[in-house]
């Protein structure tokens, strides 16, 4: 569990070094209304294709407002 959501995704490298197949990782970001999953989904597919690392999306959470137009959402997926 990452819950920082501010710089959490800044993370992800040092995590997949404390994880094997089958992990699930959830991630908590700040993302706009608009776009509420894609843009976070977007910055994780970047972060594990540099690192690599094939993955599969498997939840998504609204989690509450953080500011006004942006949101926490929770983001999982998993190391495949």
């Amino acid at each position: 569990i990452m819950p920082l959501p501010e710089s959490g995704l800044e993370f992800l490298p040092c995590v997949l070094a404390h994880t094997k197949r089958g992990t699930i990782i959830q991630v908590y970001a700040i993302s706009k209304q608009k776009n509420l999953f894609a843009d976070v989904e977007k910055k994780i597919s970047k972060i594990m294709k540099n690192e690599k690392v094939k993955i599969k999306f498997c939840g998504r959470q609204k989690v509450l407002p953080y500011a006004p137009r942006l949101q926490k959402v929770r983001i999982d997926f998993k190391i495949l």
